[in-house]
């Protein structure tokens, strides 16, 4: 781990260019057990850009409230989906609205994930410093539900993670 003791990093924001400078870092993330988390470009039926294509990354594209595909998000390398379309969130001036993006589904599997990370006992998992993509992975596959073609595929991944 770094010496700030990060466990996961939501990356929201995407690039159509492979920048080799931020692969190295996520690189060096990952081999310290951070998660990395990123949105996938929002850009329906174009590629989910970087840092999302990364292998190391984990992608996640936005779903609607009837489980469909939002017209925004990515379709290739997506691993999850998660809900981002339509999302009541703060705003400036204490005040809300609602978001839509890959980002805010995003930054919704971010936090399921965070909250399998506050107790890694409950997920047959061990303690967090040796918690990685992998081990995070497979729990997300179990809380996944399947979506599109069965399997994964290039517009839901693995499907809809769903905390329980």
């Amino acid at each position: 781990m770094f010496k700030n003791k990060i466990n996961i990093v939501n990356m929201n924001f995407s690039t159509t260019t492979n920048n080799p400078i931020l692969y190295k870092a996520i690189q060096e993330a990952t081999k310290k057990a951070i998660i990395i988390i990123a949105a996938a470009r929002n850009s329906f039926n174009r590629r989910p850009g970087f840092p999302a294509s990364y292998p190391e990354v984990i992608s996640v594209a936005s779903v609607n409230c009837k489980n469909q595909i939002s017209q925004f998000s990515s379709q290739g390398k997506i691993d999850f989906c998660s809900y981002g379309e339509n999302i009541l969130s703060t705003a400036p001036n204490n005040s809300y609205k609602l978001s839509s993006g890959n980002s805010v589904a995003a930054a919704h599997l971010t936090a399921i994930i965070a909250l399998i990370l506050s107790k890694p006992e409950k997920w047959g998992l061990p303690p967090k410093h040796s918690i990685n993509k992998d081990k995070i992975y497979n729990v997300l596959l179990k809380l996944s539900e399947d979506l599109g073609e069965k399997g994964k595929d290039n517009i839901f991944g693995f499907g809809l993670v769903k905390f329980k």
